[in-house]
């Protein structure tokens, strides 16, 4: 019998969140380690039904990286990635940080980092993310 492999056409949404904050003037911004450890990423995901994009972006953020604060209104910007076959686009928002938990749900799989706004280059390897670094900036 042969194998019948249908590639989904339309992209799954997901959304995540760039989060920052100034400390002494200083732009920085939280970056998360993929689960496998191998890149560092910013907390994103599945919309939950019920949810908005930016509610679905902050439980993100909770879960991922111990965070919370208030995300933007607007999109700063999209990215599209494939995996197993299946596109997904992410819709990226502007979180300010107000608090960072000592614990959080995916302590255990995930690392998170803090950095200065001009050293995410040195982490960030995808350029899509990168483009939508650059228009944090307008946003905050």
């Amino acid at each position: 019998m042969e194998e019948c492999i249908v590639k989904r056409k339309i992209p799954i949404k997901q959304s995540g969140v760039i989060p920052y904050y100034y400390d002494e003037g200083i732009l920085k911004v939280l970056v998360v380690s993929s689960v496998g450890g191998k890149k560092w990423i910013f907390p994103k995901g599945f919309i939950e039904p019920g949810f908005s994009s930016q509610d679905s972006a902050a439980k993100e953020a909770y879960e991922e990286a111990g965070i919370q604060g208030i995300v933007g209104n607007e999109v700063i910007g999209k990215y599209t990635y494939e995996r197993d076959g299946i596109p997904y686009i992410v819709e990226m928002y502007a979180m300010k940080i107000d608090k960072i938990k000592k614990t959080w749900p995916e302590r255990k799989i995930r690392k998170r980092m803090l950095m200065e706004y001009e050293r995410t280059g040195e982490y960030l390897k995808e350029k899509n993310i990168l483009k939508i670094l650059e228009n944090l900036k307008e946003f905050i």
